[in-house]
């Protein structure tokens, strides 16, 4: 690579557990959840290009679980996640000012609840600050690009497994025991809209008392159990499957298992390293799409 190209990877994350705490001022809710990392990731490469005019150029290819899943529909776009946190960075440094190309090569399903356009932005950020003669700390990346995603600052900075709370600002390590390492993700071939899953939790769940400002350390909030997810009633009437799917998580694999965010992947922990390709081939077999990965907690 020259010295005007880097390259970067970008994680998926997973929601081992997720509570909606209540809802803020400023509309977002209050979430409390334990998250980690994974070892399933895009590569994202960051290329300064020549001075304007000309915009920036954002390219993706596909290397999808199969069956085939759909790729997100705004990420190639000019009002992309990726590029808008590129010129968030680059108004607020002014460095560097040249055009920039981002070439991703996607793993992460779309509208999963796995985070990956967020990582994408995360690393593409991350990658053209790297660029700059004097790169941002990263906590003034998360502060800058906040505004543009909930999952970003996760992606930014923090170690692989977290207790995340508030809007996706606030982080704590996890106190618990050492969580099996294999990781079995699965869900339909459709994806679902966060905000459609939100909008369907309000519809028949008052949000609750703001309580987190009460918390101002994380690890004073009781730990809910691996698994337990307050919109999965939500999505699970939006995507009927889901119910398939969390009877097939919770019965067959023995082990701890849940839906990540907002839907519609499920996740289970193995601590066999065979037994989570096992049990994505049937899944598969059933016309999900499925993988075996493994937990990042590093």
């Amino acid at each position: 690579m020259s010295a005007f190209q880097v390259k970067v990877k970008a994680p998926a994350k997973v929601n081992l557990f997720l509570k909606v705490l209540g809802l803020r001022p400023d509309g977002r809710h209050e979430l409390f959840c334990l998250t980690s990392k994974l070892a399933l990731a895009d590569d994202v490469v960051v290329e300064e290009l020549g001075p304007p005019p000309g915009a920036d150029v954002i390219s993706v290819s596909d290397e999808l679980p199969r069956p085939a899943l759909p790729t997100d529909p705004l990420l190639t776009g000019p009002e992309s996640l990726v590029l808008r946190c590129v010129r968030a960075l680059r108004e607020a440094t002014g460095h560097p000012r040249r055009r920039v190309r981002v070439g991703i090569v996607r793993r992460i399903p779309y509208g999963a609840g796995l985070g990956g356009s967020s990582s994408d932005a995360a690393a593409a950020v991350l990658g053209l600050n790297s660029l700059a003669p004097d790169p941002l700390p990263v906590g003034e990346l998360e502060s800058l690009l906040m505004p543009l995603g909930a999952d970003i600052p996760f992606f930014l900075g923090s170690p692989g497994i977290r207790l995340v709370g508030g809007a996706g600002e606030s982080f704590a390590p996890y106190p618990g025991p050492p969580l099996p390492p294999r990781a079995l993700l699965a869900g339909p071939r459709e994806g679902l809209s966060t905000g459609d899953v939100f909008r369907e939790y309000e519809l028949t769940n008052p949000a609750p008392e703001n309580i987190l400002d009460a918390f101002p350390d994380l690890s004073e909030l009781a730990l809910p159990p691996l698994g337990a997810n307050d919109l999965l009633p939500a999505a699970s009437r939006l995507s009927p499957e889901l119910a398939l799917i969390a009877e097939e998580a919770a019965g067959a694999f023995g082990g701890p298992s849940g839906m990540s965010g907002s839907g519609p992947t499920f996740w289970a922990l193995f601590g066999d390293d065979a037994d989570a390709p096992k049990a994505a081939s049937a899944l598969r077999a059933r016309g999900w799409w499925a993988l075996a990965t493994s937990l990042s907690p590093d």
